[in-house]
């Protein structure tokens, strides 16, 4: 494995092998097929992805990537038996094709990310994987850019992420499901985003943690997709069940406060706030960092608490608020809450804390 500055991937075989050319040895098979528009006549190195065959400038590969600066420098000392493709050295990949076409595209300029625009996930997810795997260390900057536009990095951002529609586009085929962020963003080593890709695939509920979801895959058709991973299966339920607790306990725990200058009343005493809590327990969810959660409980919390059909005391609920200076108590409450749990977030998932994530990222790059 070719090493050097920058980030430091994992262990793994990048290239089977790399052979140089010989006119008298050729290889060549009749499965192959040269991709349409990034065989270049002029290119002097020819990639074999799978049975797609690239035909590539290598000296431009060479300035942005370690790897293939290693690759071409070796180049210069290959053995005699070495395998050739249409005149030129070939060189094996152990990467889906259309990823290195995306890869290509982007280290040519034909594709390339703007800022505040969308870009699919299948060609930004290609970008970030093999630019770290490869260290092109510009193209790896920008792809983490990209997707730090739906992964908050500080408590303040969780507001100010962006959708997935703004971030990857409009169509269902062009975004990721959050099951598929966990594996990319753990082998590209960016450790501060998995607290709040874990979180987000707990939003998604317990029966789709379990039984699995589907999403639209490129060519438009429904596929099932599951958490691949049996340990990230099981840290994902684990930290469901301990997010639950805490919304439960934050919501008790707003719910029977009461500001100093609380004006009791009909819509703000202990007969209302035991019926919010008690229909807090219809409410079973994985959501504590969400803002205004507390009223949106309230908006549903007129769900039957007792076999008759009616709520407690035979009140019926229509998305009754707490007084004036209870409801600015209860916001001020969760904001505190929510931000306690920003911090506890690593730990949920059995991760180290975020300063420690980050300097593991930070060491990587």
């Amino acid at each position: 494995m070719v090493t050097g500055g920058g980030f430091k991937p994992k262990t793994r075989t990048y290239v089977s092998h790399f052979l140089s050319a010989h006119p008298e040895v050729m290889t060549q098979d009749n499965d192959w097929k040269r991709h349409p528009d990034l065989y270049m006549s002029d290119g002097t190195m020819v990639l074999l992805a799978n049975s797609t065959l690239f035909r590539v400038y290598p000296g431009l590969l060479a300035k942005h990537s370690n790897v293939f600066e290693g690759l071409t420098e070796s180049g210069q000392f290959l053995p005699n038996d070495a395998e050739v493709y249409d005149g030129c050295p070939l060189v094996r990949l152990q990467d889906d094709p259309e990823e290195v076409a995306c890869f290509l595209k982007a280290t040519m300029g034909l594709c390339h990310f703007e800022r505040n625009q969308p870009m699919p996930y299948p060609m930004a997810s290609a970008i970030l994987r093999l630019s770290s795997k490869y260290m092109v260390q510009s193209l790896r900057r920008q792809a983490i850019e990209h997707f730090k536009r739906i992964i908050p990095q500080s408590y303040t951002e969780i507001n100010k992420t962006e959708s997935y529609t703004q971030v990857f586009g409009s169509n269902p085929s062009d975004k990721p499901h959050p099951f598929q962020l966990l594996p990319l963003f753990r082998e590209c080593q960016l450790m501060s985003f998995l607290p709040w890709t874990y979180y987000s695939i707990c939003a998604l509920g317990f029966q789709k943690l379990v039984q699995g979801d589907t999403f639209t895959t490129m060519n438009g058709t429904d596929s099932e997709i599951f958490v691949e991973d049996k340990h990230d299966a099981r840290i994902a339920l684990l930290g469901w069940k301990a997010l639950c607790t805490m919304t439960r306990d934050i919501r008790n725990d707003t719910i029977m406060s009461s500001a100093k200058d609380c004006k009791g009343g009909s819509t703000c005493n202990d007969t209302m706030r035991l019926t919010w809590m008690q229909g807090a327990a219809y409410q079973i969810d994985s959501q504590a960092m969400n803002q205004w959660g507390m009223f949106k409980l309230l908006a549903n919390s007129e769900r039957p608490l007792s076999p008759n059909g009616r709520t407690r005391n035979n009140l019926v609920l229509d998305t009754v608020q707490p007084c004036y200076g209870c409801t600015k108590a209860w916001l001020k409450q969760e904001e505190n809450a929510r931000n306690a749990i920003w911090f506890q977030l690593p730990a949920i998932f059995k991760l180290p804390a975020w300063e420690v994530l980050k300097q593991e990222e930070n060491s990587g790059m």
